[in-house]
This record gives structure tokens, C-alpha cells and sequence, in this order.
């Protein structure tokens, strides 16, 4: 209201409350019927906007890097993506993509 700035802390929240009303609205991932896109069982992955929330970064930036070959995703359905969360933990480490 005062036209400051949000502390980190209340930035981290908001962020956390979008992703969480994100994920539960989405709609359920379905395995491709040609098993082209599944993926590993034992594979940990999470939507753009989780990984930008772990990021601190928008799910613009995470798509961009996901387009340009740095950070490894696959489609899971029309309009989603899934990052393998092993990835992203090695590219927010200063990595490159694996």
C-alpha cells in the first residue's frame, strides 16, 4: 500500500501460493498412449511454474531455457512440460544442463 518493495520473504509466499493454487487446478498428467514421452519410474520431475518458484525466476525464463537446450524437459501433454528435478538442482548449482 506504501508503494515499497515486498520483503523476500513475502515474495517467497506469494510465489508458493501460486504455485500451489497452480498445481491444483491443473489438470492430471496423462502417460503418452505411444509411450514416446514417458519417462523414467524412479525420475523425479516438476511443472514450469515449480521450477521457476524454485528458482525465483518467472516459468517465461524456465520455458526459454527449456527451448534453448539448457535445461532437459519433456511434453506431458498439450501445453505442459515437466523438468527433471535432478537437472534443475545441477543448473541452479551453476551446471550446465545434463
Amino acid at each position: 500500500m506504501d508503494g515499497g518493495e515486498l520483503s523476500t520473504e513475502a515474495r517467497r509466499l506469494l510465489v508458493a501460493l501460486q504455485v500451489a493454487a497452480d498445481h491444483a487446478t491443473a489438470e492430471p498428467v496423462r502417460p503418452a498412449a505411444t509411450g514416446s514421452a514417458s519417462a523414467d519410474l524412479g525420475t523425479v520431475e516438476v511443472t514450469v511454474t515449480e521450477a521457476a518458484a524454485l528458482m525465483e525466476c518467472s516459468p517465461r525464463w524456465i520455458r526459454s531455457l527449456i527451448e534453448a537446450g539448457r535445461l532437459p524437459a519433456r511434453r506431458a501433454g498439450e501445453r505442459q512440460w515437466l523438468v527433471d528435478r535432478a537437472a534443475l538442482d545441477h543448473y541452479r548449482q551453476g551446471g550446465t544442463a545434463l
